[in-house]
């Protein structure tokens, strides 16, 4: 599936259905749209029916960390960390930062490849501007949303260095039964040094390519 959006719409009586030409710069669908419009996907809006959008059959990654007993083997784990520095990257040229990156919130295709999902706290920023909302997964929040002095683009690569802990070690790097608990970790840094990765396991750091720089900058 490709190309724009069309609107169809279901009109009141005596009117006869019909679709709308959305045109190149699209309709005004109101805030809550504004990013779907935004990342250009492709679907089919039946306005107070439903919104339909592009099929994923490979379910989430999470799952798929469920058939390898949790841990990924270390190409797989660098294949799918890669994909998603790109799909970071791309919606933070938007200017959007998601917010909630964790293992339930990336489907895969049929083909294997990701698709960043589930935009409920998604928050479009202009440069150098901040939001304070607490929100998020606990388990991947940094520092700065935990303290509540405000944040940005940032918190997506941080969640993104969590997510790449737990593919590497089966569990994420900060984990507590208690919030209270679980925001103290987080504070001071502490995460348990497994045994269990291998010596290869380093050479995911030639993932800084130039090109994600500026991500890894928050810029």
């Amino acid at each position: 599936m490709g190309g724009r959006p069309n609107l169809v719409y279901s009109p009141g009586p005596g009117l006869s259905p019909g679709t709308l030409d959305l045109g190149p710069s699209g309709p005004d669908l109101g805030p809550d749209l504004d990013l779907i419009w935004d990342l250009d996907l492709s679907l089919t809006i039946i306005i107070f029916q439903y919104l339909v959008m592009d099929y994923y059959c490979g379910g989430d990654l999470l799952t798929l960390l469920s058939k390898f007993e949790d841990r990924l083997p270390e190409e797989m784990a660098k294949f799918y960390i890669a994909e998603m520095i790109l799909a970071i990257d791309s919606i933070h040229c938007l200017r959007y930062v998601h917010r909630d990156i964790k293992p339930d919130n990336v489907l895969l295709d049929a083909n294997g490849h990701i698709r960043l999902a589930d935009f409920g706290f998604v928050k479009k920023l202009q440069k150098w501007d901040r939001t304070y909302t607490l929100c998020g997964t606990p388990e991947y929040m940094p520092p700065e949303v935990v303290q509540g002095k405000g944040h940005d683009c940032r918190v997506d690569v941080w969640a993104l260095g969590c997510l790449l802990y737990e593919m590497l070690h089966g569990f994420p790097p900060f984990y507590e039964e208690e919030l209270p608990a679980l925001f103290e970790q987080i504070m001071q840094a502490s995460w348990p040094r497994s045994r269990s990765r291998s010596a290869s396991a380093p050479h995911l750091r030639h993932l800084r390519h130039p090109h994600h720089q500026a991500l890894l900058r928050g810029s």
